[in-house]
């Protein structure tokens, strides 16, 4: 990882609901040609924020999808819509399905590689008609 991803990283760490942080980090991939860049393009579109962990949990950062509608957790956006999660390998755990990761970063980069390289674009233009939040 290059000096400047560490810092749009860690920025993102810092303040994960900041969309345009994710915008902007999405147009230095693609002036690289980085597959992630649409990837990420989408999580900011979709205010998606990757769920922490915590000690007592045991797990790090997550991605999960219970299997029907969209929904969020405590005011979080952490759910991917189910087709883009059967992408990444995950587990059951409590009737509903995770994926977990060490770090914010690889959580968020995974996500925006299986988008790029996992789904169809008529798949990307479908989720994104359904899930895109969209502030008045």
């Amino acid at each position: 990882m290059t000096p400047e991803e560490q810092a749009f990283q860690a920025a993102m760490d810092v303040r994960p609901t900041d969309w345009t942080a994710y915008l902007v980090f999405a147009d230095w991939l693609q002036d690289r040609d980085d597959p992630r860049a649409d990837g990420y393009r989408a999580l900011a579109a979709m205010r998606l924020e990757v769920l922490d962990g915590d000690a007592e949990s045991g797990f790090g950062f997550t991605w999960y999808n219970r299997g029907h509608a969209y929904s969020s957790v405590f005011g979080r956006e952490a759910e991917l819509p189910g087709l883009w999660f059967m992408m990444l390998e995950g587990e059951k755990r409590g009737g509903n399905w995770y994926v977990d990761f060490d770090t914010n970063a690889k959580a968020r980069d995974e996500a925006a590689l299986a988008w790029s390289r996992g789904l169809t674009p008529l798949q990307q233009e479908l989720i994104l008609a359904k899930y895109t939040v969209v502030e008045i």
